[in-house]
């Protein structure tokens, strides 16, 4: 499925899977040299400086009495896409979009279908700029046209004609709501907003810092309790042992004490035995003595 967009007044931006085209009249060019026109946009594309993120043209090519450049945006996102993204997600993409606005060397179009973006690098990109043989025909400062990008990826507006209201935002939360407010009615300038931005940044990552300290105690507490808890676990199975280990030794003790009593006993009985054996011994011999005496 094709995609068509007006752009530049006169031209027209094609989007169709892997590759952005933008067409442009040749009428629109201030020469008709097909040469002269490349290499004014080289000469364009190499003054620009290399962090700055843009798309160069794969290719251009003469139809149907249009210039039409081809880009290839092959694993990348148009910007609408922005839309989907979780609020956090989306700022380091403005910080990109400034770094575009500042660059005092390239005029890019300030036009939604005129930015794709990476989102595993996190990197937003530019596609159609400035020659000398080719104006942006746009007259918004870049200031406006950073706001109005901003305030499109956070709500389901196509362009900014005024302020903003709570049924337009994607995600109408208090944070997403104030952050639009301040970068459209407080700030006003590109440092002011990128500065504004770094800072929301920094605050969520000073939370995940928080999120993961806070993570990383209740964990040591966990494997703190269930030291603990192993601990008692194993003091109670030792106290409980201890009886059993008792009752062995008080069966043997009361073994030994048996056996101790058994023998007494039976030293008694001996003795007892003994006692009546010589007693019954000295009554005889008693009684063979009487009868001489008698005599």
């Amino acid at each position: 499925m094709v995609i068509r967009t007006i752009a530049n007044r006169v031209g027209t931006i094609e989007i169709n899977q892997d590759s952005v085209y933008f067409l442009q009249p040749l009428t629109a060019f201030q020469t008709d040299d097909m040469g002269l026109i490349e290499q004014t946009y080289e000469k364009s594309y190499s003054r620009i400086n290399e962090s700055t993120p843009l798309v160069p043209v794969k290719e251009g090519t003469f139809q149907a009495g249009q210039i039409r450049y081809e880009y290839d945006v092959t694993g990348l996102m148009a910007f609408t896409a922005l839309r989907t993204f979780e609020f956090e997600e989306k700022l380091p993409f403005y910080l990109d979009l400034i770094n575009l606005a500042k660059d005092q060397q390239v005029k890019v179009l300030w036009q939604k279908e005129n930015f794709v973006v990476d989102r595993e690098a996190k990197r937003l990109f530019g596609m159609v700029i400035e020659s000398d043989v080719m104006s942006i025909a746009d007259s918004k400062d870049p200031v406006s046209a950073v706001k109005e990008l901003i305030i499109i990826s956070l709500t389901k507006m196509n362009e900014l004609i005024d302020r903003p209201k709570r049924m337009d935002f994607l995600e109408p939360s208090e944070e997403v709501i104030r952050f639009a407010e301040t970068i459209f009615l407080k700030l006003n300038s590109l440092d002011e907003i990128e500065g504004y931005i770094k800072e929301k940044i920094e605050q969520f990552e000073e939370q995940r810092r928080a999120e993961k300290l806070e993570q990383e105690r209740l964990l040591n507490e966990r494997n703190g309790f269930e030291k603990f808890r192993a601990h008692v676990k194993d003091k109670v199975q030792f106290q409980n042992a201890k009886p059993s280990t008792s009752k062995k030794k008080l069966k043997k003790t009361s073994q030994q004490g048996n056996s101790k009593l058994f023998v007494g006993v039976a030293i008694i009985l001996l003795l007892a035995v003994g006692l009546n054996i010589a007693l019954t011994q000295a009554t005889e011999e008693k009684k063979k003595r009487m009868p001489s005496i008698m005599k």
